[in-house]
């Protein structure tokens, strides 16, 4: 693996640093102030340059930071978006020299008298690499057939997209086309 652009296997790492969460790993911190108070992230670092903070929520559908449901069958980004999800576990798993930073989180749709859906969601990122992976697995935990859909999209902004890194373009983006 590369740790910040330094060739070096699990030995000579550890010969550099006393422990891994020197230089990269993954930990789960709760902010304290302004208006993210009491709000747990998880936070990765790469060791190559990508940090990402993301937020598991554990907290009971009953909170009343969320919402009632609204009447609308399809919001925009879904009706899991609202719902809280179950933090399953994260940490560090070695396999021979590499290392992967790894968070796991499972979320459930259920409808009286419909459908019983879990999402099983884990990310991982290759410590020296400025890349994750998203691995989700949807179960149907009902006793009769049901269909679902995923759509993903991503929102990227700087410096992913600014002028001169690897992903620029100047080609202009493919027309929309209006259904």
């Amino acid at each position: 693996m590369e740790v910040y652009g330094q060739p070096l296997d699990r030995s000579g790492l550890l010969a550099h640093v006393g422990q891994l969460s020197q230089v990269a790993g993954i930990r789960l911190v709760t902010l304290a102030d302004g208006a993210g108070r009491g709000t747990r992230l998880l936070e990765f670092r790469s060791g190559a340059g990508l940090d990402h903070a993301m937020s598991p929520q554990t907290a009971d559908a009953t909170d009343p930071r969320f919402p009632a449901k609204l009447t609308n069958d399809y919001p925009l980004h879904g009706r899991l978006s609202g719902e809280p999800a179950t933090l399953v576990g994260y940490g560090e798993i070695w396999s021979g020299d590499e290392c992967t930073l790894w968070a796991e989180g499972v979320v459930r749709q259920v409808s009286a008298f419909g459908e019983v859906l879990q999402l099983r969601r884990r990310i991982d990122c290759r410590v020296g690499t400025n890349e994750f992976r998203v691995h989700d697995t949807v179960t149907n935990l009902d006793y009769s057939p049901s269909a679902h859909m995923l759509l993903y999209h991503v929102n990227l902004g700087f410096p992913l997209i600014a002028k001169g890194s690897p992903s620029w373009t100047t080609t202009p983006p493919p027309a929309v086309i209006a259904c």
